[in-house]
């Protein structure tokens, strides 16, 4: 039996981690093939898939690019997404997959597209739409997935926060939850502490980046007497969406200028074993409710204090006992935080109880995993 991955972008974020992740885990069980989007260009994903997982069988597929950038828009986005919809359905017209296999659709806009494609060819195998955020509300899913009935679909949350949201506005579909898998990062020897903060998010405005650039630069003095000497942002433009996003790389440099003392870098997309095995705290910073929250485990496997806004499903791994939380936009809550996740008493304990808590997330997601494909 095949396992056939449809990922959202050809680039390497949380949830393409989180993906491969789950595949590799599976891996000695089901033949896995992975269909990747030619959006960038890029073969970073394809490249990583490969590395990771023994066996892949790794396809490019042609999609629109318009698909991806309207998708977040304005008044005319509607008729704009229906247009290359339409696109991206002449695009994946030969795709065939057989009714044995399992086919697994990394994130919304995957998952809409090919959950359409699927039912109107009849496919009879087993359709898991793996929401990667929030399930967006709007006129366009909200008819989409009235006709999706015949299809044998199911969907997958990556958080609680995620999956009583789901079922409050569509109860009469089956949602799974099915964690992150919990990262593999490996410490080579004593990192030397060194003051580095690391940012590590899309480039996106509700990731909240500009967020802490304001109030560190606000607070530069407070933050060099807690140990820090630089913040590196990783992360890039992933998703290449038009709407509040443009521009957004610029407006953060323009940011980093105000500092006089904290040295601000942008380190671009780095693999997960490159920042957690250099940055001294991670700060996740999201403005709105993160639906997980992958780089809170990679840090926490990676004994790295996690200073969170701690919204959504955030909420449900960066807690009292294992993190700092702080509240956006305020500054003193902010300073707090990573003062006491620098140098606080408390800190050690935190720790142990955060890679602890990883430790036990590994079992959680394996039974997870089980009791979705044995429904």
């Amino acid at each position: 039996m095949r396992i056939q991955a449809v990922f959202n972008t050809d680039q390497i974020g949380g949830a393409e981690r989180s993906m491969v992740a789950t595949l590799r885990s599976k891996a000695s069980a089901y033949k896995i093939e992975a269909w990747i989007p030619n959006i960038s260009g890029s073969t970073d994903l394809k490249i990583y898939l490969e590395e990771t997982i023994p066996g892949v069988i790794v396809h490019s597929f042609k999609i629109g690019a318009s698909y991806y950038q309207v998708s977040r828009g304005n008044y005319f986005s509607i008729l704009k997404v229906l247009v290359s919809f339409a696109i991206c359905l002449f695009h994946i017209r030969n795709i065939k997959f057989k009714d044995q296999d399992i086919v697994w659709l990394n994130g919304n806009k995957v998952g809409a597209l090919f959950s359409y494609y699927l039912a109107k060819n009849k496919y009879q195998g087993r359709v898991f739409w793996h929401l990667r955020d929030y399930f967006p509300t709007n006129k366009f899913l909200t008819i989409l997935v009235q006709k999706l009935n015949g299809l044998r679909l199911s969907f997958i949350a990556n958080s609680y926060s995620v999956k009583e949201d789901f079922d409050y506005y569509w109860p009469n579909f089956k949602c799974h939850v099915l964690y992150n898998s919990a990262a593999t990062i490996t410490q080579t020897n004593t990192k030397k502490v060194s003051g580095k903060i690391g940012v590590v998010a899309m480039l996106t405005p509700w990731k909240g980046i500009h967020d802490v650039l304001i109030m560190a630069a606000r607070n530069e003095d407070a933050l060099i007497s807690s140990g820090a000497n630089s913040i590196v942002i990783y992360g890039g433009e992933i998703y290449h969406t038009h709407g509040a996003h443009d521009g957004y790389k610029q407006q953060l440099e323009k940011l980093a200028k105000k500092f006089k003392k904290l040295k601000v870098e942008f380190a671009g997309l780095v693999r997960p074993q490159q920042i957690f095995t250099s940055i001294d705290l991670l700060i996740h910073s999201s403005l709105r409710p993160e639906p997980f929250g992958r780089v809170i485990i990679e840090a926490m496997e990676s004994h790295i204090p996690v200073v969170s806004t701690g919204l959504g499903g955030a909420a449900e791994l960066a807690t009292l006992d294992r993190a700092w939380t702080y509240l956006p936009h305020h500054d003193a809550m902010f300073v707090r935080a990573i003062d006491e996740a620098m140098r606080g008493s408390d800190r050690q304990s935190k720790l142990d109880n955060a890679s602890a808590f990883v430790g036990s997330l590994k079992e959680l997601v394996k039974k997870q995993m089980s009791e979705i494909l044995d429904a």
